[in-house]
């Protein structure tokens, strides 16, 4: 398989020869990525191309699979939440520690 920077690829076979191209299209992460900050400098979501829940949900099943993966064990989650139950060590994970005046507020 051959990665373009654009987002582009082709797939080749053994003999070299070309088996399918794929062009970058609306659904690429450079476009998307661009779409996400379009929408957060007009302030309107309705302009997204997948709503927000579901890149969090998408995003956090990575980084809980990275905890489950660093503790070396099954985690135990709040279907409501994605908090992970009863593992403070887990837990250690689910933030990060913030340079002086980078801390998100609320």
């Amino acid at each position: 398989m051959e990665l373009a920077a654009s987002g582009s690829f082709q797939i080749f076979d053994r003999a070299n020869e070309v088996q399918e191209a794929h062009q970058e299209s609306d659904k690429s992460p450079s476009l998307h990525a661009a779409n996400f900050l379009a929408a957060v400098r007009q302030a309107d979501s309705s302009t997204l191309n997948a709503p927000i829940l579901e890149g969090h949900r998408s995003t956090l099943l990575c980084h809980l699979g990275n905890i489950a993966h660093r503790t070396g064990r099954t985690l135990t989650c709040d279907p409501e939440t994605g908090r992970i139950l009863n593992d403070p060590d887990a837990m250690r994970h689910w933030k990060r520690e913030y340079a002086p005046g980078w801390e998100p507020t609320t």
